[in-house]
């Protein structure tokens, strides 16, 4: 069925929209999902996404692909170099601005809100981080 659909053709067309090596390889592999429930989940969380870009085009949204990696390194007991903690740094940046971003759009887009209030608040080693990679 998927080949009829021409299905593969379709992710890798959307995957050439995606910006991250990440969500690439999550795009591609994608299956079709059969839970209406969760498909209306999916397309209401797509409708506020759109809303919010109506009121905002720029969305302070920083990329996760580093992150990954460096959370693997410090896993293993490796330090990070100073321009690893300079991105780490500009992270946690987005991640305060996303919040404060989203702090009016409660009403707009309620499901996207309660990720944004997921964010912990990481401020105080935001300043630690700063503090050890500023001269």
């Amino acid at each position: 069925m998927l080949p009829q659909l021409d299905y593969h053709r379709i992710l890798n067309k959307v995957a050439d929209k995606a910006i991250t090596k990440r969500a690439k390889a999550k795009i591609k592999a994608s299956r079709p999902l059969t839970n209406k429930k969760r498909i209306e989940h999916l397309l209401e969380e797509v409708r506020e996404a759109v809303q919010i870009l109506k009121i905002s085009s720029s969305v302070p949204i920083h990329s996760l692909d580093e992150m990954s990696g460096y959370l693997e390194q410090i896993n293993k007991g490796l330090f990070l170099r100073p321009d690893q903690l300079t991105i780490v740094l500009s992270f946690l940046d987005h991640c305060r601005k996303l919040k404060r971003f989203m702090q009016d759009k409660e009403f707009t887009a309620p499901l996207i809100t309660t990720y944004a209030w997921s964010i912990n608040d990481l401020g105080e080693l935001e300043q630690e981080v700063s503090r050890c990679i500023t001269p």
